[in-house]
């Protein structure tokens, strides 16, 4: 049984519910131990790197730190708090509140600080109005995908003008011209062709804008429809094609025709947004001088690079051009306007002398240079995290960021190893997980500070994920009606909920529903990535920005409107038309105008638009102009309450919302809601909740004659007297409005950059944002977790256990991730299984075509980064353990699946196999190919698990202590972690002049013969001579995958 063992007194004789009780703050934590005071009151001057282990109180020591600060003589408007997540933000600037003299002192994330410096210095950083966020992901792909497309174009006009011996500057109607001066009757072709292609279309859709030939003919280029003119430009295209005999392929345009252009594009835009952002969080940021250099290291053909190099610089440029700045943008912008030695740093550096940095080693490098920047020349600086917590390398955070920063600007490095948190038990499992690790910033375990007799360590082994999920349900089940331990102090935490197309966490969901135990699935998702979040989001944009095209190109797109895709092509292509003609750039929202008749500029092509269509639009276009006039003259909620319900988007949502409640209650009535917000899906509802807070913020600034906001927690922002000056009367209402909504729009996509949870797991120091499915009937689970750190009162608590006491609330369903800060008594850790914890390492892929693939010398580097890329994934891994373990506070049980088989039958079936592979028939060889896929297909306990039993097993008896730490139940598997490379033995590397293995017999008539063979090592060989010569080691199981590519 889980609860058994373990208890006060040993041998389970005490109460097993005793250590689920929350400890008063004086029992929890001291007030400072020896570490946390050597820590908090190191000398000012000099900066300090505090590296502290999970649970041993850093938010306490920063807290003190800044006291001490404060006992100094510094005031507290001088000081800046830096954090990674808004999570991490809310729940300092809580506790904050109870530190005398600290109300002055800015606490903010890194994206939020970076965004007020921008805003307030939006000229000095380039832009011609004071820019918005783009808190959409799909306005990022929108905007790329247009990129894509005039790229193709520019392309093609790049080929037809080399044609033509133009000059570089020519634009498309002297393109048009001169084709149909010097090559008359081909440009008669082409131009036949295009108007069939074009009418075709417009046919199909069911356009009225068809074109005969000879009207065609006698119209000018700047006459054309926009899409017949790009018709003609592909056809031009392909007609030259022809004439000079180059196939399809030879073309450096990569498509024939606008469709296939556009589909093109479309596919690729989402990939290209995701390089540029991974570009810009190593510390990149796209531009015409630096885009090349940007690209530079991937390793692809010069041709991909350069093109590459080109998009991203047009995005940035695009970007810049319509006032818009991603979340990705805003620290590398603050770090250029802090470079540049301007106004903005010297603001910043007056502003703030002093600076702590929370959970740094979730930083990313450029967040160093920031730092830097933002320091110059003074040290007064603390940074605290732990290493061995940096699990989020997907952001480009890496755990030598800690060395970096001493390097940089030196310092002292201080260690807190006393763990408040867990238990005996516990601390001794992620200490043994991390042993692996290599170049960790501190030697340092954790050490328990609870005394005592502590249940042990269970680890337990399924036969299949069934098992596992019965089993763990039964376990959650027991603890309850045994032991009085509440729902929502039990968590599940996974790898991940998505794997391979699969849900790791079903069994479990199935298992819990079955038995009737609610439960929440906390996900790891953002606030603007929620649909309605999204679509309001687009809406927002374009009150504040109405050139914000890829904001209206998404509103048109959203399900309640119902335009036709002709529509919205028909409002796009009036914008290329311009752009074609090497006009100025109308917006979108302005082309929507002249083609539904809200202007006076209202022609031909707004008669090409049927009835409904042109209503909706017309709908669409007033409303955004309606909302624009009427910000600044009502509060910000009801501007966002509005524009919800004029839109038809608040009702749109309901109606969805009640029809998946009614599928899932099987056609029960859905239940009335008096309240109209109420109603709304829980994240539209945040942002009406975040637009009120934010009036109410300005407001009680206003009377207090600050003007200030930003996120909450210090002075961000402030209007300056000159500018307030400036603006008189109802034009100073607007601006402020405007910069308000601006601002509720920067928050809403702040919260893409933290850790919002769902369900239990919740603080009862902090408010987190939570967002998440619930199941088994669960309406409200009554958040069981306590955040770390958590100083809550007893008297709080108290009301906690009683209210417990009658509802034992949901279980939380989570990811490893999502969870990172929070804490449950009861953790399950299932699925513990290769491939899950740790995933799978895939080396690095090969360009095809690319003539590294044919030098042995290449292959080796090449494996020498991957080598050393597995390695630090790995190693990644086991932190991801280590965080998951150290989640619990009283009780772990961790479990993996592996068929009940003998050990040995498995791997000596394959060993034999092996002998006889070069002998085999092809129809046995394929059946034994099978074999291995199904056996690979089977789960098997995590390598990185059986390393840590194996560890905690064989330890020396005189450092086990009396109780036991450890409860196995299982059997570990024969080989131990796949993924470590292993050097090759002496007797097991091949000869300078060996052969290739199984090339014994002849080689035929396509092949060459023995002696060439031997004389002449293959390809595949030449890199196993190299590995071994380099000292470069090979899986147990033969060639590694990412090798293989070499050996085809």
């Amino acid at each position: 049984m889980f609860a058994g063992g373990g208890g006060s007194g040993g041998g389970g004789g005490g109460s097993p519910s005793a250590c689920l009780v929350p400890q008063s703050h004086a029992a929890r934590r001291p007030l400072l131990n020896e570490e946390q005071a050597a820590a908090a009151r190191a000398p000012l001057e000099q900066a300090l790197v505090v590296v502290a282990a999970a649970g041993t109180g850093k938010t306490t020591t920063m807290l003190e730190r800044l006291s001490f600060m404060l006992e100094q003589g510094v005031p507290a408007s001088r000081i800046l708090v830096l954090t990674f997540s808004c999570k991490a933000r809310a729940e300092f600037q809580e506790r904050l509140a109870a530190v005398v003299g600290a109300a002055g002192a800015c606490v903010s994330t890194y994206h939020t600080w970076s965004w007020a410096l921008v805003r307030r210095h939006w000229r000095e950083a380039g832009f011609a109005r004071q820019p918005t966020v783009l808190a959409a992901e799909e306005q990022q792909v929108s905007l790329m995908r247009d990129c894509l497309v005039w790229e193709g174009l520019d392309t093609l006009r790049a080929i037809l003008r080399g044609w033509l011996f133009l000059p570089a500057d020519a634009g498309w109607g002297e393109v048009a011209a001169a084709a149909a001066e010097r090559h008359a009757d081909l440009y008669a072709a082409a131009l036949r062709v295009a108007v069939h292609t074009h009418n075709d279309r417009a046919q199909q859709l069911g356009s009225h804008d068809v074109l005969p030939w000879t009207e065609a003919r006698r119209r000018p280029w700047a006459a054309l429809p926009p899409g017949l003119q790009q018709a003609l430009m592909f056809e031009l295209h392909a007609a030259v094609r022809r004439r000079i005999g180059a196939p399809a392929a030879a073309s450096a345009c990569q498509a024939e025709s606008m469709d296939e252009l556009w589909a093109l594009a479309e596919g690729q835009a989402p990939k290209f947004v995701t390089l540029c952002e991974e570009d810009k969080r190593q510390g990149r940021l796209p531009d015409e001088q630096s885009a090349a250099a940007a690209v530079a290291p991937r390793g692809v053909a010069s041709e991909q690079r350069m093109r590459l190099a080109r998009v991203f610089a047009a995005y940035q440029a695009e970007l810049r051009r319509l006032s818009l700045a991603c979340l990705s943008d805003l620290p590398l912008l603050a770090r250029r306007l802090l470079a540049a030695g301007g106004k903005a740093q010297r603001w910043a550096r007056e502003r703030w002398q002093h600076v702590l940095v929370d959970e740094f080693q979730d930083s990313a490098r450029c967040m160093l240079d920031l730092l830097g920047e933002l320091l110059g020349e003074s040290r007064s600086v603390t940074v605290v995290g732990d290493d061995d917590q940096s699990i989020y390398s997907f952001l480009c955070a890496e755990p030598g960021i800690f060395g970096e920063f001493t390097r940089r600007f030196g310092g002292r490095v201080m260690c807190l190893q006393t763990n408040f948190r867990s238990t005996a038990a516990i601390c001794a499992f992620g200490t043994a997980l991390l042993q692996g690790n290599q170049g960790r910033a501190a030697d340092k375990a954790m050490v328990p500070a609870r005394t005592g007799a502590c249940h042990p360590v269970d680890v337990r082994q399924y036969r299949n994920a069934q098992e596992e999920a019965n089993a763990l349900a039964a376990e959650v089940q027991r603890l309850w009606a045994e032991d009085g331990v509440p729902h929502s102090n039990v968590c599940a935490l996974f790898r991940c909920l998505r794997l391979q197309g699969e849900a790791p966490h079903a069994p479990l969901m199935a298992a819990l529903h079955r038995r009737g135990i609610p439960f929440v699935v906390a996900g790891h998702e953002r606030l603007a990535d929620d649909t309605g979040v999204a679509a309001l989001a687009n809406y927002l944009t374009l009150v504040v920005n109405p050139g914000a095209d890829p904001a209206f190109e998404a509103a048109m797109a959203l399900p309640h409107h119902a335009l036709s895709q002709e529509t919205r092509a028909a409002v796009v292509l009036h914008r290329h038309a311009a752009r074609l003609a090497g006009a100025a750039l109308p917006s979108l929202l302005a082309c929507a105008e002249a083609l539904c008749g809200c202007s006076a500029a209202r022609g031909e092509a707004a008669r090409k638009l049927n009835a409904e269509d042109a209503q909706e639009l017309r709908h669409l276009v007033c409303l955004l102009r309606r909302a624009r006039a009427g910000v600044g003259h009502v509060p910000l909620a009801d501007t966002v309450r509005c524009l919800l319900h004029d839109s038809g988007l608040a009702g749109w949502l309901q109606q969805e919302q009640q029809r998946l409640e009614e599928a899932s209650r099987r056609g029960a009535a859905p239940t009335p809601c008096a309240d109209a917000d109420a109603s709304l899906p829980l994240g539209l509802q945040t942002v009406l909740q975040k637009a009120a807070r934010l009036q109410d913020e300005v407001e009680e600034a206003a009377a207090a004659k600050a003007g200030i906001w930003g996120g909450g927690g210090g002075l961000l922002w402030q209007s300056s007297a000159a500018a307030l000056e400036q603006q008189q009367g109802a034009s100073q209402q607007e601006e402020r409005a405007l910069e308000l909504l601006s601002e509720l729009l920067a928050q809403v996509a702040m919260e893409a950059t933290s850790d919002s949870m769902a369900g239990g797991g919740s603080s009862s120091s902090s408010s987190s944002s939570l967002h998440g499915s619930t199941g088994s009937g669960s309406s409200h689970p009554t958040g069981g977790g306590w955040m770390e750190d958590d100083d809550a009162p007893l008297p709080q608590q108290q009301q906690q256990q009683q209210q417990q006491q009658r509802n034992p609330g949901a279980l939380t369903i989570s990811t490893i991730h999502a969870s990172k800060g929070l804490e449950w008594p009861v953790l399950l850790l299932p699925y513990v299984v290769d491939g899950a914890l740790p995933l799978a390492f895939h080396g690095p892929r090969m360009q095809p075509g690319g003539a590294a693939c044919d030098d042995p010398d290449v292959a080796v580097e090449i494996a020498k980064a991957a080598q050393a890329a597995a390695q630090e994934h790995y190693a990644e891994e086991r932190r991801l353990f280590h965080v998951a373990a150290t989640r619990a506070r009283d009780r772990l049980l961790v479990s993996y699946c592996q068929p009940l088989r003998d050990a040995a039958g498995p791997c000596k079936a394959q060993e034999g196999a092996e002998r006889w592979q070069s002998q085999a028939e092809p129809q046995a060889l394929s059946q034994l190919e099978r074999a291995r896929h199904e056996l690979a297909q089977q789960p098997c306990c995590s390598s990185t698990l059986a390393a840590t039993l194996r560890r905690l097993r064989g330890a020396p008896a005189a450092a086990q202590p009396a109780a036991p730490l450890l409860r196995f139940d299982g059997r570990l598997p024969e080989e131990d972690f796949p993924g470590v490379w292993r050097p090759l033995a002496k007797e097991q590397q091949p000869a300078e002049g060996a052969t290739q293995r199984g090339g014994g017999a002849g080689g035929g008539a396509l092949g060459p013969s023995n002696s060439q063979r031997s004389s002449q090592p293959s390809f595949a060989e030449q890199c196993r001579q190299r590995f071994a010569t380099q000292g470069l080691g090979v899986r147990d199981g033969g060639t590694p995958t990412w090798l293989r590519c070499f050996c085809i």
